[in-house]
């Protein structure tokens, strides 16, 4: 499994998540990481597939905000070091 929060990776290495710890959660489907994530208070938006003959299955998920603690809000909403926002363009 890949959740992709913008970051750049090979889509198909990955079959797993990383907890806060650092540990790998190795998933056996995309629907058994799907259930993980939703009972953690990830809700699903929207599914959809790509690839050749559609082979890729891409999930969707938010989570509301007041789930998160004040800290990991702010964690969110800070740009990384060396990131520049566009000009004219609001966060």
């Amino acid at each position: 499994m890949l959740f992709d929060f913008g970051q750049k990776t090979e889509v198909l290495k990955y079959n797993y998540l990383t907890d806060a710890a650092g540990n790998r959660l190795l998933f056996n489907s995309g629907i058994e990481a799907l259930n993980y994530m939703v009972c953690r208070g990830w809700e699903l938006v929207q599914a959809y597939t790509s690839g050749e003959e559609n082979s890729l299955t891409h999930y969707l998920l938010r989570i509301a905000p007041a789930r998160l603690t004040a800290e990991q809000r702010t964690a969110l909403l800070t740009p990384l070091q060396g990131e520049n926002p566009k000009p004219g363009k609001k966060r």
